[in-house]
């Protein structure tokens, strides 16, 4: 059966609990998206492109329905200059006067709560009609050879998994769940709690540990973790070429996790990060993943082990 992209769903997950999902209306987000006439006017955009989606069967039954737009929050005043007015007249002129409700996602669940369920279909991605091979393999969206994804994730995969190791065995000296504390931590790591408040939640016995050079290194170890998951950051391996600054900036948030994890523990992941690097290479300039992991700006030699 088809979806339809007016009404929310809901969606099982696998320990039995469920969320609700909405679909974006893909012509007009495309459209917003891509095509530069359709957002010169807010006017013209809610007279001649919004009722073109509305489904009319619902609309004669009077059923409600919603049309969700998504696009990236850059798009307006970034890639298209003055969007940003079209959005705020849209909003608070355009779309009214011409017989539309703004409305949040979470207003209409509650309105209207979901009825009908669907299944994910995994893996799956949003912005490609590939699925995750765009962001894996490579696909016919982009140019050139994309084999350079699959080994610049290899790397950072093996990076993550040791540091996940180094995580566990030695942040559970000072914290009751060390997981439950990593998932927690952007909160400190931010600023939107206190050291006292995360240790007390986090700590064994709920406090601060005596210990200060113990507690300063499951700090580094969590701050590490952080940079780990930075490092997988999408837009690395979204473009067409491993020199470009995004993969760069993916293989420099890894060198913050390893020089992370050497301060606090010492043990040096550098190395075998930078091999595993060497099979990462660009079709474009012929660099691999260890050239750019080598051309990173220098830092104070004791925040990194040597590297030969």
């Amino acid at each position: 059966m088809p979806i339809d992209p007016t009404e929310p769903y809901i969606l099982p997950l696998k320990d039995g609990r469920s969320i609700t999902i909405f679909f974006y209306n893909a012509p007009l987000s495309g459209g917003v998206s891509f095509d530069w006439t359709a957002t010169s006017n807010a006017d013209v955009f809610a007279a001649s492109y919004l009722p073109n989606h509305v489904v009319q069967s619902k609309r004669e039954t009077g059923e409600a329905q919603l049309i969700t737009i998504a696009t990236d929050g850059e798009l307006y005043g970034h890639h298209k200059p003055w969007r940003d007015k079209f959005l705020s007249y849209l909003i608070h002129h355009g779309a009214p006067e011409y017989g539309f409700e703004i409305c949040t996602l979470e207003r209409y669940m509650l309105m209207h709560p979901a009825t009908r369920e669907v299944q994910l279909r995994v893996p799956s991605a949003w912005s490609c009609a590939h699925g995750v091979a765009r962001w894996d393999t490579g696909c016919e969206c982009t140019e050139g050879d994309g084999s350079w994804k699959a080994h610049l994730r290899q790397a950072l995969v093996h990076l993550s998994e040791q540091g996940d190791q180094l995580f566990e065995r030695y942040a559970a000296k000072t914290l009751s769940d060390p997981w439950a504390a990593r998932d927690d931590y952007l909160a400190l790591h931010n600023g939107w709690e206190s050291a006292k408040s995360f240790w007390t939640r986090h700590g064994k016995q709920h406090r601060t540990p005596t210990n200060k050079q113990l507690a300063q290194q499951t700090l580094l170890l969590l701050e590490a973790q952080y940079y780990q998951q930075y490092s997988f950051t999408s837009c690395g391996f979204f473009f067409e070429d491993l020199d470009r600054i995004e993969p760069r900036n993916d293989i420099a948030f890894a060198r913050r996790a390893i020089s992370l994890i050497w301060q606090a523990v010492g043990i040096d992941l550098q190395r075998g990060f930078v091999q595993d690097l060497k099979e990462a290479k660009s079709w474009r300039t012929g660099l691999t993943g260890e050239d750019l992991y080598r051309q990173l700006p220098v830092v104070k030699p004791e925040l990194l082990p040597p590297l030969a």
